[in-house]
């Protein structure tokens, strides 16, 4: 059986007996891979450009065979899309598919936006805007991409860096009422709730979302670890930090967007809607223009270059049954497993962090009063105030640093939540907890009962040079983990030293 229709039509006359070379002419071979090849090809009566996908049916299994078929009703459902690389013919026989799309001539958009000498944050913004728009229009479709990342961006051509185009929907689906389950994504860019074999929608798509923002504002993925196990965890406790470096001079509404995507908890998670509302995209143009980005290139160029020598080392192939691509997030997930002599309880420990090491995306949709009881006075400083606070359904008590909000100190009380939320170490306090209301800020963190060292030390009957060098050494191995991880406290003193329990002289 053929398929054909005139490039750009609706697909119909699926009994159309004509051949993809009755139509078409194959040019230049792009990439290959062990299921098929992709080329550029010309239509014969038009001499329009497109490339085309030529699979080889006879070495899918039933299921990827399938996969096509979806993938296929997915483009004609998304026909009036603008900014998706759009499927212009498709020729089935038994033995190949041809899938005829736009040829996105531009090539990647990483790629391009490698070779500036410029980028602002304007720049980053209308790329930024482009792929909210075009998720929407997927999302009110009840459709679920499920794989967008870097290689997944391109350009419609070589003169415009804003003409987006989303590709590749190998691993797309129709999201049913009660959610997907599939685990299957790439690595870097999955939601928590696929690793943690939760049911999930199309807030996973956001998530991926704020990652490529992330990386269109600094050049480099915000989750990374030498091993898919590091990854792993690193993702299910949103592990993440906006470093000074690339993120100075960034836009605390940029920040803000990114973190409100970057959400462990999926029910806080912005969806596409909430995400288009967000003040980033109302800032006015000429504000972003000032903000340069051009130090993010050469990280960019360093993403690339490792991603590339990647590609080269596994050979992946580029087709429209992506299954077949890539390796799976549920394989790699059985790897760590294996690997993991405790055996990762995944879920469970998704629920622990959610406990042990906030997000600071993690956004809210009650406030502190209807989650928090506040108890008595801890500290009060000259910009925040340090209170008990009881968890009500955890039974669990904290200490809440309360901050008067200034439009001039917020992008400070972000950042240092997003420094606190980085670290895991046993001498150094944790955030557990943080609300971003329309007058304050709320930090919980844990709470140091046993009070400041040196005034404990002034209590003690005896104290002796083994003492003093005990709490050195606990102080070093904390401020050696911080150093490791590229942070500088910058205000280290007495009163910033505290004790978690009481402790006998």
């Amino acid at each position: 059986m053929t398929a054909s229709v005139k490039p750009g039509a609706t697909l119909a006359a699926e009994d159309c007996q004509k051949k993809f070379q009755d139509d078409y002419v194959l040019d230049e071979k792009l990439r290959s891979g062990s299921y098929g090849v992709v080329w550029t090809t010309k239509h014969k009566a038009t001499h329009e450009e497109f490339a085309v996908k030529v699979i080889d049916r006879t070495k899918l299994k039933k299921k990827d065979d399938d996969a096509t078929f979806r993938e296929i009703d997915i483009l004609k459902d998304l026909k009036e899309v603008e900014n998706i690389v759009k499927l212009i013919d498709i020729y089935v026989d038994p033995q190949t598919f041809y899938v005829v799309q736009i040829f996105a001539q531009g090539g990647d958009v990483f790629d391009r936006l490698a070779e500036r000498v410029s980028y602002t944050e304007k720049d980053a913004r209308d790329l930024g805007i482009l792929l909210l728009k075009t998720m929407n229009e997927l999302h009110k479709r009840k459709i679920c991409h499920r794989d967008l990342k870097p290689e997944n961006l391109l350009l419609k051509n070589k003169l415009d860096d804003t003409s987006i185009l989303v590709a590749d929907f190998g691993f797309a689906k129709y999201v049913p009422d009660e959610g997907l389950k599939t685990r299957c994504g790439t690595p870097a860019f999955v939601a928590p709730e696929i690793l943690v074999g939760n049911r999930y929608n199309q807030k996973v798509d956001m998530w991926s979302a704020g990652c490529l923002l992330y990386m269109l504002i600094c050049g480099y993925p915000p989750f990374q670890d030498s091993s898919h196990r590091g990854l792993f965890r690193k993702i299910r406790a949103g592990d993440y930090t906006f470093h000074d470096k690339y993120w100075s001079n960034v836009s605390l509404h940029a920040k803000q967007l990114v973190s409100k995507l970057l959400t462990v908890d999926p029910s806080f998670r912005l969806d596409c809607d909430h995400a288009l509302l967000t003040t980033w995209l109302e800032v006015t143009s000429d504000q972003l223009s000032s903000r340069d980005l051009s130090g993010s290139i050469a990280e960019l160029q360093k993403f690339n270059a490792r991603r590339k020598l990647k590609s080269a080392m596994h050979a992946v192939v580029w087709s429209i049954a992506t299954p077949f691509r890539h390796a799976k997030v549920s394989d790699l997930l059985e790897e760590v497993d294996k690997k993991d002599e405790k055996s990762i309880q995944l879920e469970g420990e998704l629920e622990a962090e959610k406990q042990k090491a906030f997000s600071m995306a993690r956004t809210h949709n009650r406030k502190f009063e209807e989650v928090y009881d506040l108890g008595e006075k801890i500290h009060r400083g000259s910009f925040a105030m340090v209170k008990e606070c009881l968890h009500r359904e955890w039974k669990q008590k904290y200490a809440v640093k309360i901050i008067a909000r200034d439009t001039k100190e917020d992008e400070d009380v972000l950042h240092e939540v997003a420094i606190m939320n980085q670290m895991d170490h046993e001498h150094i306090a944790k955030v557990i907890d943080f609300f971003e209301e329309e007058d304050f800020y709320y930090i919980i963190m844990e709470l140091m009962a046993g009070g400041d060292v040196f005034d404990r030390i002034i209590d003690m009957k005896t104290y002796t040079e083994k003492d003093a060098r005990d709490l050195a050494k606990v102080l070093l191995e904390a401020v050696h983990y911080m150093h490791k991880c590229g942070i500088a406290h910058r205000d280290l003193k007495p009163q910033n030293l505290l004790l978690q329990v009481s402790f006998s002289a």
